[in-house]
């Protein structure tokens, strides 16, 4: 099984290509839904993260070395379009991996 990833690779203009994103969340079923937002981050941009994702108490779980957090957020979105904003702005972040 192919695994998906939420947050492509840049394209040659350099901002990543949410389309296929876009379209997948629209064949999932009706909105508004929850949806699970997780991203693993350097703890040096674990401020900004949390900033742009916009909830103020997401999980957090530290990794065992210390250098980075994983970050967990279940939120209420209205459409499709709602998710690819917020990883439109979480894609600035410096170092972020999107699971």
């Amino acid at each position: 099984m192919k695994r998906f990833s939420p947050v492509p690779a840049p394209a040659a203009g350099g901002e990543p290509d949410f389309s296929a994103l876009r379209e997948r969340l629209e064949q999932q079923g009706s909105w508004p839904a929850v949806y699970t937002f997780k991203f693993v981050v350097p703890v040096a941009s674990r401020a900004l993260a949390i900033e742009l994702l916009g909830d103020p108490q997401p999980g957090e779980r530290p990794s065992r070395n210390g250098r980075y957090v994983g970050l967990t957020s279940r939120r209420t979105m209205s459409d499709p379009d709602a998710v690819v904003d917020v990883y439109r702005a979480l894609a600035a972040v410096p170092g972020i991996i999107s699971l």
